[in-house]
């Protein structure tokens, strides 16, 4: 599936939210791309999938829902086995063909869903388009209205701006049955996706004059904060992005500049990693007795092979003058060996 490449202009969850999000994406001129496919995300984990010929959950607790409702995965399979594949094929057709473009190779997008605040207990939903690459259209649900976000689109805002009908089903998709679904797959999906799993959180540094690292490993949800503080407050500093580790939990780092810190002010700084929404927090202090380090390791490696090397040179010189010393040696005449005394 390479559908992780389609939304860079996606919406991402807020602090202390749940989302279902469901990403389409239809395409037109590409050999090796699939002209249709889906892809239905809890929060950042993959539920379920479907293009043309094929739907699928990903998950146990997906497959289960699936099973329990079947009258609601058949609605589900026809909407994304048949209708959205025609749907995205039409209109594919219809922007090229008002935009005068040729028959190379074009992709639109889209991502629709909701977020549900744990806090507040509200939610909110979501509906964008877009096309090669750039945002299109979007969708606002409380004017009940599309918003162009580039002037291809007017045409197209105009058009569905007037179908009230399909404002409505929009309103009631977003508002409504995205919610329920989204609660639904939350509790019969609690023990992955509600799951909270905390890092191991560690400080780094390659070199004496290195920025300490702090770095945090194995975390979920991804929804979290890591900053430096000093004397409580956050200090701005270089921040790495979240990236996934391959058991499906997070990894982020934030450096510190100790270039300009006196050692006797080290106390007051710490990095602090939190949960979003959570009041826990884990803390760790600048301190060098807890900084993970290899330039140490290093040094002593430079001794030894310093020492290794020495013994070798004096191996070599031993050799040499034991060489020297024979070679100096008196040697008996050719022809004198054999003459008795």
């Amino acid at each position: 599936m390479r559908w992780f490449v389609m939304f860079a202009f996606c919406c991402s969850a807020s602090a202390a939210t749940h989302s279902l999000k469901v990403f389409f994406s239809a395409s037109s001129g590409f050999k090796h791309f699939p002209e249709f496919e889906s892809v239905a995300e809890i929060d950042t984990t993959i539920a379920a999938y479907c293009n043309k010929n094929t739907i699928k959950a990903t998950q146990e607790w997906m497959k289960k829902i699936f099973n329990d409702h079947k009258l609601e995965f058949g609605l589900l399979a026809q909407y994304c086995l048949v209708d959205m594949p025609a749907f995205f094929k039409h209109l594919l057709v219809e922007i090229k063909q008002h935009l005068n473009q040729s028959e190379a190779a074009h992709i639109i997008q889209r991502v629709a869903g909701c977020e549900w605040d744990q806090n507040t207990k509200t939610s909110s939903g979501f509906l964008k388009y877009g096309y090669d690459g750039g945002d299109f259209l979007r969708f606002n649900l409380e004017t009940k209205s599309w918003t162009s976000l580039t002037p291809k689109a007017d045409f197209i805002k105009r058009s569905w701006d007037a179908d009230t009908k399909d404002l409505d089903f929009h309103v009631y998709m977003l508002s409504a049955v995205c919610p329920l679904w989204l609660n639904r797959t939350l509790s019969f999906g609690n023990t992955t996706v509600l799951v909270t799993l905390e890092p191991t959180v560690s400080l780094l540094q390659r070199t004496p004059s290195s920025p300490v690292r702090c770095h945090a490993s194995g975390f979920y949800p991804p929804s979290v904060q890591l900053i430096w503080r000093k004397d409580g407050e956050q200090i701005r500093e270089i921040h790495g992005e979240i990236l996934p580790n391959d058991d499906e939990t997070f990894q982020l780092h934030v450096d510190l500049d100790i270039s300009s810190l006196r050692y006797e002010d080290w106390p007051r700084y710490d990095c602090s990693f939190q949960f979003s929404g959570a009041e826990e927090k884990i803390v760790l202090r600048l301190d060098k007795t807890a900084i993970h380090t290899n330039w140490k390791n290093t040094s002593l490696m430079i001794v030894a092979i310093a020492v290794i090397l020495a013994l070798i040179l004096l191996i070599i010189a031993a050799l040499g003058f034991i060489f020297y010393k024979k070679k100096k040696e008196p040697r008996p005449l050719p022809g004198y060996e054999n003459i008795p005394l």
